[in-house]
């Protein structure tokens, strides 16, 4: 039986280093069919994980990270995440598409008279390795 912990520890490993080996909140992890948030306490799983975004909450501040994959145990308060790859990202990065959305309609949004003209936009962000 799990102890009445409030804090989950939290493991991320890859086959080049452990990038994260930290006490935290509550967690969201990306499983292979939707996210899934943890918090203390948890029942005892084994999942495959997905591609998307690891958030970390510890407090009032997030560790954001993107998974590639793996598989992730969930046990006694500790999460372990094993994934082939995995990237720290700054909270403003997942901000980022939303913000270039915003301004390409700045630009591309016209005002004339009474009516609104939105014009087609194609937008294209390519993310560096």
């Amino acid at each position: 039986m799990a102890e009445n912990n409030s804090k989950i520890h939290c493991v991320v490993v890859t086959p080049e280093k452990a990038l994260v080996d930290q006490e935290s909140d509550s967690l969201v992890i990306p499983l292979f069919d939707g996210e899934m948030g943890i918090l203390p306490n948890r029942a005892p799983l084994v999942s495959k994980l997905g591609f998307g975004s690891l958030r970390i909450r510890n407090g009032s501040t997030d560790s954001f990270f993107f998974i590639e994959g793996g598989t992730v145990q969930i046990s006694n308060n500790i999460v372990t995440l094993l994934t082939p790859r995995a990237t720290e990202l700054a909270a403003w990065m997942l901000m980022l598409p939303k913000l270039l959305l915003i301004q390409v309609l700045m630009v591309k949004l016209q005002v004339s008279g009474p009516s609104l003209k939105i014009e087609p936009v194609q937008l294209f962000v390519q993310v560096p390795n």
